[in-house]
């Protein structure tokens, strides 16, 4: 079994994270021109935001999340949203509910 930074790769930029939680397969198919091409063609990714700035992205990714006190246009599009409010933890979160749902020890 691979390890929890193996797994799960997670990139902070300002108020959102991008996480990609790949599950034994490959994120980039030979087609693809790069991994995150590979990993949004194959609804690989989640992303996490609070903004109407992230509603595009949102609707790109295959797991969109929101934060409790996201704006109201990210909460429509989210199929997820978090119980904290961003800055409390919601990342945290996240990365629970991820490793959760792939039987891994949070």
């Amino acid at each position: 079994m691979a390890n929890r930074k193996e797994t799960l790769s997670v990139i902070a930029i300002g108020a959102f994270a991008l996480l990609t939680a790949c599950s034994g397969k490959t994120a980039a198919p030979v087609h693809s021109p790069t991994p995150l091409t590979g990993a949004l063609a194959q609804g690989l990714i989640a992303y996490v935001a609070d903004g109407r700035e992230d509603v595009p992205i949102l609707k790109a990714v295959g797991l969109p999340i929101a934060v409790a006190d996201a704006h109201r246009s990210a909460l429509e599009v989210a199929k997820y949203v978090t119980r904290a409010r961003g800055g409390d933890h919601a990342l945290e979160e996240v990365v629970d509910l991820i490793m959760e749902a792939r039987g891994w020890a949070t």
